[in-house]
């Protein structure tokens, strides 16, 4: 009969230790899939920040290559003037 209490101990003794290991295991992988989410995220904004940089660069550098030459030529005229001007102020 003691016997039988023993066996019945630890069976109840190893439920509780599988029980309790599962959690913490459970509890861990939650954490590190919060931490992978977070890094996700980061990254996407990081690239969306650097899209928005790289567009805003090639919207630039389209509309100076399809300009006619005497717009190109304008638009200098109007950079002089405006480094003319800002010379000016610093002096």
């Amino acid at each position: 009969m003691e016997s039988k209490k023993c066996i019945a101990c630890r069976r109840r003794c190893s439920c509780y230790h599988c029980r309790k290991k599962s959690t913490e295991v459970f509890k861990e992988l939650v954490k590190k899939g919060e931490l992978t989410v977070e890094q996700g995220k980061e990254l996407n904004q990081e690239l969306k920040r650097n899209l928005k940089k790289s567009s805003q660069k090639n919207d630039f550098e389209s509309l100076v290559k399809d300009l006619t030459p005497e717009q190109l030529k304008a638009l200098k005229d109007q950079i002089a003037k405006a480094e003319e001007q800002e010379d000016e102020s610093e002096s």
